[in-house]
């Protein structure tokens, strides 16, 4: 696994813009993200072998929540028809933020570069999650690339750990080894400085408590 320091596009910033909108009107969502990208830097990581799993752990934004859809950002994506195409897929996640026991959801994915959406359709997690991508095995080098935000100082401006987020901002994002031989607790992403986090994201929709009514309180309501 390496890391390369990009700028954005043509080296420019890096922004959140070209996410879109995942959400329907009318409904109550959340996203939780942990990385933070506002020096404009990011890094790119590539060379994973066939089987690797990275991910992030989640904490749900809201009670009872469920996964609609999440943003996942690559570079340098391969075409298909080539087995590039890898798995992403949630896992309830053990106290050591790994995966644990079957697959909540699984989705098919063959990165294009930039923001890639993934369309959960509201699956149920626990307190704790944790969505992951594993990587394909090509029938050719790799050379797609994830990534993350960049805590160390770019090629210009200030470190963004200590200037952006606090240096003691906990971590959530994990090489996870592979599900034949896992690393729990996953690998951290430390650049020198602090640990980065994935440039992924998990979109939620919250179930709305009702209050309970007796039949007599409702039929009130419209007297």
């Amino acid at each position: 696994m390496h890391a390369t320091v990009l700028g954005g596009d043509d080296g420019q910033v890096v922004t959140d813009d070209g996410r879109g909108d995942g959400w329907a009107a009318g409904t109550q969502t959340c996203t939780v993200q942990y990385y933070n990208i506002c020096t404009g830097w990011l890094w790119l990581w590539w060379g994973f072998s066939p089987g690797d799993r990275t991910g992030t752990a989640f904490t749900r934004c809201c009670p009872h929540g469920s996964v609609d859809s999440g943003f996942i950002y690559f570079r340098d994506a391969a075409p298909a028809g080539y087995g590039f195409t890898g798995t992403m897929a949630v896992y309830a996640a053990d106290p050591n933020d790994c995966p644990t026991g079957a697959p909540l959801a699984s989705r098919a994915l063959l990165p294009v570069s930039q923001w890639n959406l993934v369309v959960w359709g509201g699956v149920p997690v626990p307190e704790d999650f944790v969505v992951l991508y594993e990587w394909p095995d090509p029938e050719r080098p790799n050379p797609t690339a994830i990534g993350s935000d960049h805590p160390a100082a770019g090629p210009t401006g200030p470190h963004a750990c200590g200037t952006c987020y606090p240096t003691t901002r906990t971590n959530h994002s994990y090489h996870y080894g592979t599900a034949a031989t896992p690393l729990c607790p996953g690998s951290p992403l430390n650049d020198g400085v602090c640990d980065a986090q994935w440039l992924m994201d998990a979109g939620m929709l919250c179930a709305v408590q009702v209050e309970e009514r007796s039949w007599g309180a409702v039929k009130s309501l419209y007297r």
